[in-house]
């Protein structure tokens, strides 16, 4: 039996391919929840993905986090699956975070884990021990379980809701050496409270930060609170290569390009905290 992918490819229902129309469907009512037709941008990019499933499924192929896999009916993202395939999302946080590590027993907090992607994923590559995941989205919660159970990691990572001053603080108790990722669309201008901070003071962190969705004078007074309780210094994106993957050397410069795409609004920041 076959069928028609959105690509116009006759695909078998069976293997990788089946997992191609999947995501590309989930792809496709993620662009719909937007209001927004795939135009020629989005369907470069959706070609790609075709054949990057084809030829790898649905895992990661490059990088630290290399077969790492991830669920086909995905709730977060669609427009970074090619990124995430590559090994090349968000490169310069795991990056730093692959650097900043010295204990093989450290553990990774994760507040706002989205599909789980970082948590799963540096417990996968023996970066850290175990991983607390923490998203008050029930459908990221059911996505982090799920993945963690496709990668037989279900015992080592902990999926919880509200990542709560006092559940921090008995994590940070429990273990010598803990690293925190914050991406909470926003709140985090909000979230780190000094009392939080406190807790949090020997950790190492990288924050995600929504410049846009507050004002100056937040801002100011956030990274006020923060630097008395951290170092604090911004990340600078890493480089990638668009020649260095052999599996798109069929493609155009320009779909090659697109693979680097996240789909974000503007240039992501993030912060990188070390205590004082």
């Amino acid at each position: 039996m076959s069928k028609i992918s959105a690509l116009g490819m006759v695909v078998k229902r069976d293997g990788p391919k089946l997992a191609a129309i999947r995501v590309l469907r989930s792809y496709s009512q993620w662009l719909s929840r937007r209001n927004e037709l795939p135009n020629d941008i989005e369907y470069l990019k959706l070609k790609v993905l075709d054949h990057l499933l084809g030829i790898h499924g649905r895992a990661v192929a490059h990088g630290p986090l290399k077969g790492m896999k991830f669920a086909a009916e995905g709730w977060w993202g669609g427009a970074d699956l090619n990124a995430k395939i590559l090994g090349i999302y968000e490169k310069h946080v795991l990056e730093k975070i692959c650097a900043s590590v010295t204990s093989p027993s450290a553990v990774f907090i994760d507040i706002g884990c989205a599909d789980g992607f970082f948590a799963i994923g540096a417990v996968y590559a023996g970066i850290f021990d175990k991983a607390y995941a923490f998203d008050i989205a029930k459908e990221a919660r059911s996505q982090t379980r799920l993945n963690a159970e496709i990668n037989g990691l279900a015992e080592r990572v902990v999926v919880e809701s509200e990542a709560s001053t006092e559940t921090i603080k008995s994590i940070c108790y429990e273990h010598d050496e803990v690293f925190t990722l914050i991406d909470i669309e926003g709140a985090e201008f909000d979230y780190l409270t000094d009392e939080l901070l406190d807790v949090l003071n020997s950790c190492k962190i990288i924050i995600e930060l929504h410049p846009w969705v507050t004002s100056d004078d937040v801002r100011e007074a956030f990274f006020q609170r923060v630097s008395q309780h951290f170092n604090v210094s911004y990340l600078a994106h890493s480089p990638v290569n668009i020649h260095q993957f052999p599996e798109l050397e069929r493609f155009s410069d320009d779909a090659r390009c697109l693979c680097l795409s996240e789909n974000r609004r503007q240039l992501s920041q993030h912060i990188f905290l070390t205590p004082k």
